[in-house]
């Protein structure tokens, strides 16, 4: 235990050794977790949120961003008046180990989600600056805790590249239908740009939850 400097409870240690349940997509499991103790933070920098890796990887001039949603939609960058900041597009990105999904509601419907699945999910990787990333943690919803900031392994032309940008909805629900002018922002943003096998497994998704 000498790399966490924790030795054994009751003794001075550099950390807190503590118990912590840890959820995935589909069950939970108990990690031990080191704390730094309070009394030794007083003179730090505070990570806004508490998320280092979010910290790390975000706060950068340019970032790698992967949408996989309605971000795909060029339509609605250009209605936004945004669309200059995400013309740099790198090229289809594959998400291993993960699945389209419909998982947080609205009053119209649900929106689009990854889940942790044996399957693969496509999308527009985008290179994007600081002022795009402004603009999608408003549109996600970050400080609604509608969408958190994930960090993902994306394969792009054959190449893998670490610690991609998305964003993946908090609070998980049961599948239910997009509205139909999302579910069009989505195969619009797709067509011409994703595998035509992904583009139809896109269709037969959205025409079951209907």
């Amino acid at each position: 235990m000498a790399r966490e400097f924790y030795e054994a409870e009751g003794i001075d240690n550099e950390y807190e050794r503590i118990t912590q349940t840890i959820f995935t997509d589909h069950h939970s499991e108990q990690a031990i977790v080191y704390s730094y103790l309070h009394k030794k933070v007083e003179n730090l920098s505070m990570i806004n949120g508490g998320d280092w890796k979010r910290h790390l990887y975000t706060n950068k001039s340019k970032l790698l961003y992967f949408a996989y949603g309605s971000c795909m939609d060029n339509e609605r960058f250009k209605l936004g008046k945004v669309d200059h900041l995400f013309k740099n597009i790198v090229g289809c990105g594959l998400a291993t180990n993960f699945s389209l999904a419909y998982t947080v509601h609205f009053q119209d419907g649900s929106r689009a989600d990854m889940i942790e699945a044996d399957d693969i999910v496509e999308g527009k990787v985008y290179e994007i600056n600081q002022e795009a990333l402004h603009y999608l943690y408003e549109r996600e919803g970050v400080m609604a805790n509608i969408y958190r900031p994930a960090f993902i392994n994306v394969e792009i032309n054959g190449v893998l590249h670490k610690n991609v940008l998305t964003f993946l909805v908090m609070n998980k629900k049961e599948e239910v239908a997009p509205p139909e002018h999302y579910s069009n922002e989505i195969l619009r943003g797709a067509k011409g740009f994703v595998s035509s096998g992904y583009y139809r497994k896109l269709e037969k998704k959205l025409l079951t939850l209907k």
